[in-house]
């Protein structure tokens, strides 16, 4: 891969629209510890299709 977004977009490409959160304001409840308070921000968050 030459780069990140080439990566996150074949990472979309595989998991689907759905499947790979890539807006900061969506990835928000996945970088919060129990506190509140963010850890971190990542470039992506993968989620499954079922649990």
């Amino acid at each position: 891969m030459k780069d990140i977004n080439t990566f996150l977009n074949e990472l979309t490409r595989l998991l689907g629209e759905r499947g790979l959160v890539r807006e900061p304001e969506a990835m928000v409840r996945y970088v919060s510890d129990w506190a509140g308070d963010t850890l971190g921000m990542p470039l992506a968050v993968a989620r499954p299709a079922t649990t």
